[in-house]
């Protein structure tokens, strides 16, 4: 059940999209969406929503928990498969922001489920609504340095420095980057990992933000190499999250780039790579004007739609 789906404009508009998005996820490493319903007999009395998926019996956080340690072909087989469903959402236009081990559940025969799609986006599509994100306080280990360096400006690189953190997670068994109480001190632990921005990276950023780096006279922003924290990753490994771990979006690895790199030399299957090139349309998640009545009539149609084909499935 959606906590409170609407309750407000926002949480309405959050609950749509979540719904549309999810109805448009179709892959094995991406959890399915089995059906969704509401207990109201009408739209304008929608006050719940329930989602049902498949089951899945644990997410990653347990499954490291449960382990003394996971071994370099775990960690590169469950790498591989989150990047392959990172893969197609970010080619049907989304963006996670949400990615972190409690949300890559695991199946019994140890496939890997990306989950809980409450935080995606559109591709470039900033919202009223998306303030939330900054204050989200659950994601801070593993969000990307781009909520200081660039505030609400996200797209689909944002997820591949937090698959970068859930890799060194697998291997240390907790956070690369630790929990901080604001986001300064979050960015001086994600430069301990990158180093400073250089000077193609200083010129992208807004002045505010240039002069914080251009004022340092200290030694703050040391750059600590990955193999001082990662002593269990073999060195392909550590290449792969080079690619990954970058501070300047732009140079960061795609998910597709990701899936080229010679660590996953072993597991490529150009079949399971294929484009998707299904962009979901954004007009309907980005109406500002939309009241809650709007919301609630778009839910229950979609509702009504997926009943519809169910029924039809079944005949």
């Amino acid at each position: 059940m959606l906590k409170e789906p609407l309750c407000n404009e926002n949480r309405a508009k959050k609950s749509y999209r979540e719904l549309a998005i999810l109805l448009h996820m179709s892959h094995p490493n991406i959890i399915r969406l089995l059906d969704a319903y509401t207990t109201a007999c009408d739209a304008r009395s929608m006050k719940d929503l329930y989602f049902v998926f498949d089951f899945l019996p644990q997410n990653l956080d347990g499954f490291i928990r449960d382990k003394v340690k996971l071994e370099e072909e775990i960690v590169k087989t469950f790498t591989y498969q989150m990047l392959c469903g990172l893969r197609f959402i970010h080619e049907a236009g989304v963006v996670h922001r949400d990615l972190k081990p409690d949300n890559i559940g695991i199946t019994e025969d140890l496939r890997v489920k990306i989950i809980d799609f409450g935080l995606s986006r559109l591709n470039s599509n900033y919202d009223d609504d998306d303030t939330a994100f900054t204050e989200y306080p659950f994601t801070k280990c593993f969000r990307a340095p781009e909520t200081f360096l660039f505030p609400g400006a996200y797209n689909t690189q944002f997820d591949l420095w937090s698959v970068g953190c859930i890799v060194a997670f697998m291997y240390l068994g907790y956070s690369l980057i630790k929990q901080q109480k604001n986001q300064l001190d979050e960015l001086k632990e994600q430069l301990k990992i990158t180093g400073s921005p250089d000077a193609i990276l200083l010129a992208k950023l807004s002045p505010n933000i240039r002069a914080y780096f251009e004022n340092d006279d200290d030694d703050r922003f040391t750059q600590f190499s990955l193999s001082e924290f990662l002593v269990d990753a073999s060195a392909l490994s550590l290449s792969m999250l080079d690619g990954l771990l970058v501070l300047d979006p732009d140079r960061r690895f795609s998910a597709k780039k990701a899936l080229e790199h010679h660590f996953f030399a072993d597991l490529l299957d150009n079949n399971a790579n294929e484009s998707t090139n299904r962009i979901i349309p954004d007009a309907s998640f980005s109406d500002r004007n939309a009241t809650i009545e709007d919301w609630q009539n778009r839910i229950w149609d979609t509702i009504t739609v997926i009943r519809e084909i169910d029924l039809n499935n079944h005949i």
